[in-house]
């Protein structure tokens, strides 16, 4: 299926968010101490510490996730969608269902940049708790796309 401007525009966006992903321990790695938070309470304040290694994980995981769901984008037939799928109707939905899967793909990159930044932030002592709401917001975000895009799927319709 051929890309529109914006489709290329959310994939850019993804990968500036996965550079970020992976930038952000990067260029902060001297400066961290080699203990961090590795978990926050309901509250966001640090509850657990662990070696400065272990905010690697995030990136490797956020990676893994968002190259899987750029995958998914090329593969849009072996997606399940909430109607039958026609010749008449196939363009419509793919190109719904794929724009859907790009703007959670932002979501969560944006989602997991944002808490390694706040796992730096803590750790080098520059804030004392992470904002839960970041990822409660995000979260809700993710949901609302996703009511949006069956929404909108039921509409386009058979």
């Amino acid at each position: 299926m051929r890309w529109q401007p914006v489709d290329w525009i959310m994939e850019g966006l993804a990968a500036v968010l996965l550079l970020l992903l992976i930038g952000i321990p990067i260029y902060f790695w001297n400066d961290l101490p080699a203990e961090i938070p590795s978990h926050f309470n309901a509250q966001g304040e640090p509850d657990a510490f662990g070696s400065k290694y272990s905010i690697l994980g995030i990136p490797v995981i956020g990676t893994i996730i968002l190259v899987a769901m750029t995958l998914l984008n090329r593969i849009p037939h072996l997606l399940n969608y909430p109607v039958p799928i026609t010749r008449k109707n196939a363009r419509k939905h793919y190109r719904l269902a794929l724009r859907m899967l790009r703007v959670v793909k932002i979501i969560v990159g944006a989602l997991l940049a944002l808490i390694v930044y706040s796992t730096v932030r803590v750790g080098l002592g520059e804030a004392q708790i992470m904002s839960i709401w970041i990822i409660f917001g995000m979260t809700g975000l993710i949901i609302a796309v996703v009511i949006g895009y069956m929404y909108r799927a039921s509409a386009v319709g058979v």
